[in-house]
């Protein structure tokens, strides 16, 4: 629904979004004010019930570039970037947050850089963001080069804090490899695109990373973060059964992490059985396992993980209005 822009640009943004009607703006705005003219930017609302409706209504009667579609349920950030993928017209696909925003010349540098790829295989360009708080994602931030598979397994393995990457993608790869539906995250989705795709890395800022959004990722209430786990369950099953063999040989930390967030995710849903299989795997990979990370499952094993979660959620609470 909405938006009559050119036929076949060169990008298409995709922007999924969820109950943000104020930060959506400051997204869109960052596209609309680009020094480059081949695009067309599509927003995907996933069953928000603020006002986002509204306000992306009223870009696209401002705007004919601006394409707007929506679930009518929330389906999750994953699903809903399948939607607009798959309306998308534009030869390179790029991906953008609804509370983060490009540079001004952002897409004129990207087309840039890709008039200088190395190799015609190569499928994607990545791009450096800028937090808000002044700081570089990711980091440590690695020198430009081509990245095959392994390459981006390293990358991975010494990136674990901070991998966001602002993505430019060739849009015909996702007639093979799709996000995951669901509320997964796309662990999944970036591994299985590493084994069959090259990216080239450039170490240049094109965007901001905003952390201002009360809905992040990183904020899920425990309500949420309980209904989220079956899925982000499933997932790091499939990164396992998948990628697992190479993880251990060439991402060892993210290999340990998948393991621990396996434990962790199971204890919440109730599953012992299968957090204890999990936990055998990290101590048989981990000459040194972290004493911490034992002395977690025995707590949650006696009192029950449900129990110490909402015990953590109570202490940030209350932290938060200490301060």
């Amino acid at each position: 629904m909405g938006g009559e822009g050119m036929e076949f640009p060169k990008f298409s943004i995709v922007i999924p979004t969820y109950n943000r009607e104020k930060c959506v703006r400051r997204a869109i705005d960052s596209v609309l004010r680009q020094d480059f003219e081949s695009f067309e930017l599509i927003v995907v609302d996933d069953g928000s019930t603020d006002r986002s409706r509204e306000v992306l209504q009223e870009y696209v009667k401002k705007d004919h570039r601006v394409r707007f579609f929506s679930h009518e349920k929330n389906r999750g950030v994953c699903p809903a970037r399948n939607t607009g993928i798959d309306r998308a017209r534009g030869e390179w696909v790029i991906l953008l947050d609804s509370d983060d925003e490009l540079f001004p010349n952002a897409l004129s540098l990207i087309s840039f850089c890709l008039d200088r790829l190395v190799s015609p295989d190569i499928a994607r360009a990545n791009f450096v963001y800028l937090w808000d708080d002044g700081t570089f994602s990711p980091y440590p931030l690695p020198v430009a080069g081509v990245w095959d598979y392994v390459a981006f397994l390293r990358f991975w393995n010494e990136s674990l804090v901070r991998s966001d990457m602002l993505t430019c993608t060739r849009r015909q790869t996702f007639e093979r490899i799709k996000f995951p539906e669901g509320f997964a995250l796309e662990s999944i989705y970036h591994l299985d695109f590493a084994r069959h795709y090259k990216r080239q890395f450039f170490p240049i800022a094109l965007a901001i990373e905003h952390t201002d959004a009360p809905n992040r990722i990183t904020r899920l209430d425990f309500n949420r973060l309980v209904a989220y786990a079956p899925y982000r369950i499933d997932e790091l099953r499939q990164v396992l059964e998948r990628h697992g063999e190479a993880l251990k040989t060439f991402a060892p930390k993210v290999y340990e992490n998948v393991l621990r967030g396996m434990v962790s995710l199971l204890l919440l849903v109730g599953n012992r059985a299968e957090a204890l299989h999990y936990l055998r795997l990290y101590r048989q990979f981990h000459r040194h396992p972290d004493f911490r990370f034992f002395l977690s499952f025995v707590i949650k094993t006696v009192f029950g993980s449900r129990f110490v979660y909402k015990f953590r959620y109570s202490l940030k609470k209350l932290k938060s209005r200490i301060r």
